[in-house]
């Protein structure tokens, strides 16, 4: 009878393991498995080459101490780049409503092209476990498993402008357009901006002087010439 009633509650936990109701829970005994809560459905990012990261927390009601990551399916699987950090040690126990500890955040992070018009990428979030604290990669835990995936959306924002330092160079990877590069001026005595026409999308280049770098060289050079020319008098 004690099996069987273990085995439901478990069960039962699996469920709401990734909502995380408003009940105190009890840790199970001799069970094992990992809850994800969510804080998002849909995000927010302006189009950038940087990395961006989507915050999610980490919890195990259960009994078994467990080492949890999270892992991501659908569109967004391709711009997934990653866990930060890699992987989480999630002790039994850990859970929100428990007073001497609390869920353990960990990120989802990605990396999507530029886009020139409103994008949105979709795809799954789950967390994923193994027993104990080793590690994925020549890690010996003998459960696996993972919890109840969320589904998250994506908004890529269109690029509206590009900054430049004097002589830069930049190559974006466009969202259906592919790679295309683009230079600054090598001399720029005052910021100066410009509207660029990138497949019928206006975008605003602004291009950071470079006239301290002009007149240190300039300087330079002048200092060079005097030296030069004093040797020169003195060798006459």
């Amino acid at each position: 009878m004690r099996t069987v009633t273990s085995a439901v509650a478990l069960v039962a936990l699996i469920f709401i393991s990734g909502v995380f109701a408003q009940e105190k829970f009890e840790v199970v005994p001799d069970t094992v498995g990992i809850g994800l809560q969510k804080n998002f459905d849909v995000v927010d990012f302006y189009s950038s080459d940087e990395k961006r990261c989507v915050r999610y927390d980490l919890g195990n009601p259960w009994s078994t101490n467990v080492t949890g990551w999270i892992e991501v399916g659908g569109d967004l699987e391709k711009y997934f780049v990653g866990n930060e950090p890699e992987e989480v040690f999630v002790p039994s126990g850990t859970f929100r409503y428990n007073a001497s500890c609390c869920l353990l955040p960990i990120y989802a992070c990605f990396k999507f092209p530029y886009v020139l018009n409103d994008t949105y990428f979709t795809g799954r979030v789950s967390s994923a476990f193994r027993v104990g604290e080793s590690r994925r990669v020549g890690g010996t835990g003998s459960a696996t498993g993972s919890s109840v995936a969320y589904t998250l959306t994506v908004h890529i924002m269109p690029l509206t402008e590009l900054v430049f330092r004097a002589g830069e160079t930049k190559c974006l990877d466009i969202y259906g357009v592919g790679k295309r590069c683009f230079s600054a001026p090598w001399v720029v005595l005052s910021d100066t901006t410009e509207k660029v026409n990138i497949e019928g999308h206006e975008v605003m280049f602004i291009y950071k002087n470079n006239l301290a770098v002009i007149l240190l060289v300039v300087a330079l050079v002048a200092a060079f010439y005097f030296w030069f020319r004093s040797k020169r008098k003195k060798d006459l």
